[in-house]
């Protein structure tokens, strides 16, 4: 289905500018590459939502998750439901038998919309591009509809259900679960907020219904649903068993070549749940599947333009999440717990960097630079700037819109609420600044400022078009002083139900590793539950879970992710010992600043002279209007 678009008046101004027109120029003339430099972060989305057109989708590439999260929220604001952030996974998903769940759901649900919705801006890291999926035809004509009154055998469903990736379940809570009752089947779709209860008579659908996952209770009924597949490699039976096969006889292959007890052990061990078909984890299996399979790059048509956000990180990007997914597999190699070969499933940096540069490139950068990875054929210069807040000074502001027009801007300001407009309206009348809220599709004045309802909560400057872009926020919020934030310890682990699978955690003793779940161990003939961390090289530590207070969360203050500790190393206590010369240090040399700050004789500067009064007079000052009445905001 097809978007619908919503007239947003920020991207029609935006559409109308002549860096537009130099970009469109640019669209004609077919630029492999086009390089967009002076570029703040909220004119990046803005241009690249203009450029979409309404019955495609367009990716943009961003350095970071967080940049990503960032920019679809930038997107919501203005045009809502055209932004889709697509999380990468974490490399250390393609190896767990027990993945991440929330990251699954939101990439499923981000490639369901992909499949099916026009006009959407889809945001996502390099490294999305290194591991394989079905084919988007393949994604969009899976996916299941059911209407009340349609004729479906009760087991077909339920076999549609599992090549489709759901799970059975007793009782149904979770995206990605169904569950069976007699004439009843639960299914929570992937990209659902609540499950579904069909119930049956005979081969017919004789309800839909929406339930409550909390009390299973029925909420609303409905005549339609679109079930979307939970998973991302969509393969029948068949060709699941063929996979199993060929994955077995090659890890017999290898388990009979090693020598090594342990890792023909661990090969054994792999082999007898691929045999028993209880691999969880089947992406290990893909380098033995037949059919074809794409990356996302495939998803959109080649003659697409990619827009990429600050790019010459690209490049270390993509090498180091490669080396990541590379390091693990060797660890768990070693370990015999792995199928070797399962790397040829991943596809590497230089292949990944070489598609992207058939694609036609727009490449946005904040400063004006050359990035030898991503060439460009064509340069435009945004010319945007940073608008800053003026915290409810109006009348610096009074005098900046002045300005402004001295040097014939369109000054726009944007408000949400009517409570918002009123405000604005208030605030230009009482220092006598024209305003209009009628908007023309031709030229609009200059000499005043137009009001403008938008979403949007960051206002920018195109000082070449003559432009500005203020929010009702960055004119009358208040400013705060935020209050430096100590880095003591992480965050204490109260219960176990506040983790979840693949969080890293800190141990007092063993350092940084990563928690796995709660296993039942049982102990002199009685079962206790220990949680499970995963530690480098594979090594596992077990911890009782009454004994909580041993670890803590693991606090991140960058986008990379930590190096796990090794138990059979001196590391972690290496990192505390540095650490702790590291503090000392520090409160060594404090000593010794204050200490001479104390010892130095101060400077006693001499009152002033009549001079400079008489300095201070004779500037020349302007006296404005003051109203009689203070002004109500």
């Amino acid at each position: 289905m097809e978007v619908k678009k919503i007239k947003d008046r920020l991207l029609q101004i935006v559409k109308r500018t002549k860096t537009m027109d130099a970009l469109h120029q640019c669209y004609q003339e077919q630029c492999r590459g086009v390089g967009l430099y002076h570029c703040e972060d909220p004119v990046k989305v803005i241009f690249g939502l203009a450029l979409v057109q309404d019955k495609k989708n367009q990716l943009f590439l961003c350095a970071s998750e967080s940049k990503a999260k960032a920019y679809a929220k930038i997107v919501d604001s203005i045009d809502p439901k055209r932004g889709c952030y697509l999380p990468s996974e974490p490399y250390h998903d393609l190896f767990l038998e027990n993945r991440s769940k929330e990251v699954t759901r939101e990439r499923l649900a981000a490639l369901a919309r992909i499949s099916e919705e026009k006009g959407l801006l889809v945001f996502a890291t390099p490294d999305i591009f290194t591991k394989k999926l079905s084919p988007k035809e393949v994604f969009r004509k899976s996916r299941l509809s059911l209407k009340v009154e349609e004729q479906i055998a009760y087991q077909t469903l339920v076999e549609k259900l599992t090549f489709l990736g759901y799970q059975r379940a007793e009782q149904v809570e979770h995206p990605g679960e169904f569950g069976l009752r007699g004439g009843i089947v639960d299914v929570f779709d992937i990209g659902a907020t609540q499950p579904y209860r069909i119930e049956f008579f005979d081969d017919e659908v004789d309800s839909i219904r929406i339930f409550g996952p909390e009390d299973q209770k029925s909420v609303e009924k409905l005549e339609k649903i679109i079930i979307h597949p939970a998973r991302e490699v969509l393969l029948k039976e068949e060709e699941l068993a063929a996979m199993h096969d060929g994955a077995l006889e090659a890890l017999m292959e290898s388990r009979r070549n090693t020598k090594n007890k342990d890792v023909k052990k661990g090969f054994g061990e792999l082999a007898e749940k691929i045999r028993e078909r209880q691999m969880k984890n089947w992406y290990s299996l893909i380098p033995w599947c037949s059919q074809p399979l794409v990356d996302l790059l495939d998803w959109f048509g080649s003659q697409e333009r990619i827009f990429m956000d600050e790019a010459d990180g690209f490049a270390e990007l993509l090498q180091e999440s490669y080396q990541h997914i590379q390091e693990e597999y060797v660890n768990l190699l070693e370990k015999g717990s792995v199928v070797p070969g399962m790397l040829e499933a991943i596809q590497e940096p230089y292949q990944v960097q070489k598609k992207l540069q058939s694609f036609h490139l727009l490449v946005f950068q904040r400063l004006h630079k050359r990035i030898d990875t991503y060439p460009v054929d064509r340069e435009v210069d945004v010319a945007s700037r940073e608008i800053y807040s003026f915290y409810g000074r109006v009348g610096a502001l009074a005098d900046q819109i002045t300005d402004w027009f001295a040097k014939e801007y369109h000054v726009y300001v944007s408000y949400e609420d009517p409570r918002e407009l009123s405000a604005l309206k208030e605030m230009l009348g009482g220092y006598q600044i024209a305003f209009t809220q009628e908007w023309k599709e031709s030229d609009p004045d200059r000499g005043s400022v137009h009001l403008v309802r938008s979403g949007i909560q960051k206002g920018f400057e195109l000082y070449k078009d003559k432009v500005v872009w203020l929010t009702y926020q960055e004119i009358f919020k208040k400013e705060t002083r935020k209050k430096k934030k100590r880095r003591g310890k992480g965050k204490k682990i109260e219960h176990f139900t506040q983790l979840q699978v693949g969080d890293y955690v800190v141990h007092d003793v063993h350092g940084v590793g990563m928690y796995m779940g709660i296993e039942q161990i049982a102990i002199e003939g009685i079962k206790k539950d220990f949680l499970k961390l995963t530690y480098g090289k594979g090594d596992n530590l077990y911890i009782p879970v009454d004994q909580m207070e041993a670890i803590q969360t693991y606090m991140n203050f960058g986008e990379k992710e930590p190096k796990l500790n090794r138990l059979d190393s001196a590391e972690w206590k290496r990192v505390k010992s540095n650490a702790k010369k590291a503090v000392e240090d520090l409160a060594k040399e404090l000593v010794e600043l204050y200490a001479r700050r104390k010892s130095v004789q101060g400077h006693a500067y001499p009152p002033t002279t009549n001079g400079c009064g008489s300095l201070k007079k004779s500037f020349p000052t302007k006296k404005r209007k003051i109203r009689s009445k203070p002004l109500k905001m």
